[in-house]
C-alpha cells in the first residue's frame, strides 16, 4: 500500500509522463436534448445516461444500431420507478447494469436487451439497510457500499457474512480527525467503481487528488493502493443545469496502481466513461449546455 502526501504531488504528477491533449468530436450527428444529465456508463456497445430532470430518467444510445436512442424510466415511488439514482455499477452480465437508488435504498438491474424490446421491468437485486450512497455487487455474492456510516466509509454485506465495515474517511490532521466520520465524509464524497471481474474497486474523491484501490476478498476489503496528494477545498454547486464537479484533466491508473497516462481535454466534463477496449472516452461536456462528446484515446 502506497501513501503519498501533498509534498509529493508534483513528483506523482510527473510519474505519468507527458500530457496528451485530446480534442472532442460530437458523439452524434444530430442534436440530443438533455435536461440535467449526471451519470454515464458504457455497456454492451451502448451508452446509458441518467438525466434527473428529463421526461424520461434514462437514455440508452445503441452505438451498434445506427446510434438508435431509447428513452425510459419514470420518477416516483412505484415498483418500477426511481426517486434518486446515485450510481451505476457493473454486473456479471455484459448486457445488464446495476442502478442504485439511494432514496429507496435498493439496487435494481436494467437489462438492455429487454429495454430494446420495450420491457421496462427493473427487478430489485438487493435491498440496502445501511443508507449507503453507492452500492455495487462483488464477485463473492456480497455488496460493497460507500456511505456516511458511523465510523467507516465502506460496508460489505451479504447473507453469508452479515454486515462488516472497513476504513474511515481520510483526514488532513488531528483536528480534522476529531470531526465525526459521518460528517467528514461529506467533504470526501467521491466515485466508487469496479472492474469487470467485480474483485477490484476504485474510490476517487471529487474535491481532492485522492485515489484508493481496494481488493475484495470473501469477507473482507483490503486496501492495495492509496494516494493522497491534497485535501478538499471545495464548493459544491447545485442549480437548474447541473449538480457535479467539473474537470478537464484525467489520470489513468492500472488496477495495480501504476501510472498509465494523463490527458488534457478541450472541455471540462461533469462525468465520463470509457469503452471496453479503452480506446474511446465518452463524456458529458460542460459547454454552457451539456453535450455528449467523444475522445479517441491515443
Amino acid at each position: 500500500c502506497k501513501l503519498g502526501n501533498v509534498n509529493d504531488m508534483r513528483e506523482w504528477d510527473l510519474s505519468f509522463g507527458g500530457i496528451q491533449k485530446l480534442v472532442s468530436t460530437p458523439c452524434l450527428n444530430k442534436e440530443l436534448i438533455l435536461g440535467r444529465p449526471f451519470l454515464i456508463q458504457y455497456i454492451d456497445s451502448s451508452l446509458l445516461l441518467y438525466d434527473d430532470i428529463g421526461d424520461s430518467l434514462f437514455l440508452l444510445l445503441d452505438l451498434n444500431d445506427n446510434n438508435r436512442i431509447y428513452r425510459f424510466g419514470k420518477k416516483g415511488e412505484g415498483s418500477n420507478e426511481f426517486l434518486q439514482v446515485f450510481a451505476f455499477c457493473n454486473m456479471r452480465s455484459d448486457s445488464i447494469i446495476g442502478v442504485y437508488d439511494a432514496y429507496k435504498c435498493d439496487l435494481r438491474e436494467i437489462n438492455l436487451c429487454k429495454v430494446k424490446r420495450g420491457d421496462v421491468d427493473f427487478p430489485i437485486i438487493f435491498k440496502d439497510t445501511l443508507s449507503s450512497i453507492k452500492l455495487s455487487p462483488t464477485n463473492y455474492g456480497t455488496y460493497l457500499g460507500l456511505g456516511f456510516y458511523e465510523n467507516n466509509m465502506l460496508s460489505l454485506t451479504g447473507s453469508s457474512i452479515g454486515r462488516k465495515f472497513f476504513f474511515e474517511y481520510p483526514y488532513k490532521d488531528s483536528r480534522e480527525k476529531k470531526i465525526s466520520n459521518r460528517l467528514r465524509g461529506m467533504a470526501y464524497q467521491g466515485t466508487l467503481c469496479s472492474n469487470k471481474l467485480l474483485d477490484s474497486f476504485l474510490y476517487v474523491a471529487r474535491s481532492a487528488p485522492i485515489f484508493i484501490l481496494y481488493s475484495i476478498k470473501e469477507g473482507s476489503v483490503e486496501k492495495t493502493y492509496e494516494w493522497i496528494g491534497g485535501y478538499p477545498e471545495y464548493k459544491t454547486e447545485e442549480n437548474e443545469r447541473w449538480q457535479s464537479f467539473k474537470a478537464n484533466i484525467i489520470y489513468r491508473l492500472s488496477w495495480e496502481g501504476k501510472p498509465a497516462g494523463k490527458f488534457e481535454l478541450d472541455y471540462s466534463l461533469i462525468n465520463f466513461c470509457v469503452s471496453d477496449n479503452d480506446d474511446i472516452l465518452y463524456g458529458l461536456a460542460a459547454k454552457g449546455e451539456i453535450e455528449l462528446v467523444r475522445y479517441v484515446l491515443k
